[in-house]
C-alpha cells in the first residue's frame, strides 16, 4: 500500500507540473501583444494633425478607457474649439494610399508603408474611396460627422501598425505630431483630454491636381490561331496614360463582341486557359492608378483549331 500511495503522489505532482507548463505557455503567448501595444517608436512616418490648419481643436476624449481601451488605446476624439465641427475638412496626416473605406462607420484608413496606417472615423463623407488611390500629405480626404456614433460630431483619429495584406494584429501607437505636439503614455483614463491642438500648414504642399483623364488603349487587331486545350501567351501593346500611369487591365475572353468582365491582370499579357475548338474574342479595358477606366477594346480574334 505505501508504494501505491507514492505512485499516486508522483503522478499528482507530474500533472501539477504539466498544468503549470500549459499556463506558462499561455502567458508567454500573450506577452508579444502586451509588449507591442504601446510602442510609439514603431510609427516611422512623420504625422501632421488631420484638422483644418490654423484652427484650435480640442481633445474631447484621449487615450485609454471608454471606447479607447482595446487595440486602439492611443486614439483621439477631436472637436473644434471655436467653430463648427460637423462638415469641417479632414486632412491626411501623411502621404499614403487608400486602404479601405467603411461607409457605415464613416471610417477611412490610409496606408503609409512600413506597416503604418492612419484611421479617420465617424466622417460625414470621404473624398476618395477607391483602394490604392494615392493621397498627398495635407490633402483633404473627407469631412467630420457622426457616422457610427450618432450625437456629438467628432473625428476619431488613430495611427496604428499592422501586418500583412489584411492589416492583421493592429496595434495603435502613441502620437507625436510635426507641429510639435508629443502625446506619450502618461497613465490613467482620458489621457491628454482637454488639450488644445492647432494644425500647421506652412510646409504642406498644394494638392496635386486630380487625374481625370482615362487611359487609352490602341486596338491591335491581332489574329491568333492556337490548338485546342493548349494554354497560349498572348501579348498586346501597353496602354497610354500620361498622368498617374497604368495600374492594369480588365479582360474578357469569349464570343460576345460587347463582352466585359472583372478579370484583372497587371501586365499587357494573357496566358489563355485551355480552350475548346471555336472562335473567341479577347477584349481589354485599361485602368490607371487614379481609378480612371478606359474604353473596352477588342485586341485579338482567337481561332482555336486543330493544327495539322
Amino acid at each position: 500500500m505505501p508504494r501505491q500511495h507514492r505512485a499516486c503522489s508522483s503522478m499528482s505532482h507530474h500533472h501539477v507540473r504539466n498544468w503549470w507548463a500549459v499556463i506558462l505557455l499561455m502567458l508567454l503567448a500573450l506577452l508579444p501583444t502586451a509588449h507591442t501595444a504601446a510602442a510609439p517608436s514603431e510609427a516611422a512616418a512623420q504625422l501632421w494633425l488631420p484638422t483644418p490648419p490654423g484652427e484650435p481643436w480640442k481633445i474631447l476624449q484621449g487615450y485609454a478607457c471608454g471606447s479607447h481601451n482595446a487595440w486602439d488605446r492611443y486614439s483621439l476624439d477631436l472637436v473644434s474649439a471655436e467653430g463648427a465641427t460637423r462638415g469641417a475638412a479632414v486632412r491626411a496626416a501623411a502621404a499614403g494610399t487608400v486602404f479601405i473605406w467603411v461607409p457605415k462607420s464613416g471610417t477611412l484608413i490610409l496606408s503609409h508603408g512600413n506597416n503604418l496606417y492612419t484611421m479617420y472615423t465617424h466622417m460625414q463623407s470621404a473624398a476618395f474611396t477607391n483602394a490604392g488611390h494615392e493621397i498627398a500629405r495635407g490633402e483633404v480626404i473627407g469631412t467630420v460627422g457622426d457616422r457610427g456614433s450618432p450625437g456629438t460630431p467628432h473625428l476619431h483619429f488613430t495611427a496604428f501598425t499592422a501586418e500583412g495584406t489584411w492589416a492583421r494584429n493592429r496595434r495603435s501607437v502613441a502620437l507625436t505630431f510635426a507641429e510639435g505636439y508629443n502625446l506619450p503614455e502618461i497613465g490613467g483614463c482620458n489621457q491628454h483630454g482637454g488639450k488644445i491642438l492647432v494644425a500647421g500648414d506652412s510646409t504642406v504642399p498644394p494638392p496635386t491636381p486630380a487625374d481625370t483623364t482615362p487611359p487609352v488603349l490602341i486596338p491591335a487587331e491581332l489574329e491568333v490561331r492556337i490548338p485546342p486545350e493548349t494554354p497560349t501567351l498572348i501579348t498586346w501593346p501597353a496602354a497610354i496614360d500620361a498622368h498617374s500611369g497604368i495600374a492594369g487591365y480588365r479582360l474578357y475572353l469569349g464570343a460576345d463582341p460587347q463582352g466585359t468582365s472583372p478579370w484583372f491582370v497587371t501586365d499587357p499579357e494573357l496566358l489563355t486557359p485551355p480552350l475548346a475548338p471555336g472562335g473567341y474574342l479577347l477584349r481589354v479595358q485599361p485602368l490607371d492608378h487614379a481609378g480612371n477606366e478606359g474604353e473596352w477594346v477588342t485586341m485579338a480574334t482567337i481561332s482555336v483549331v486543330f493544327v495539322p
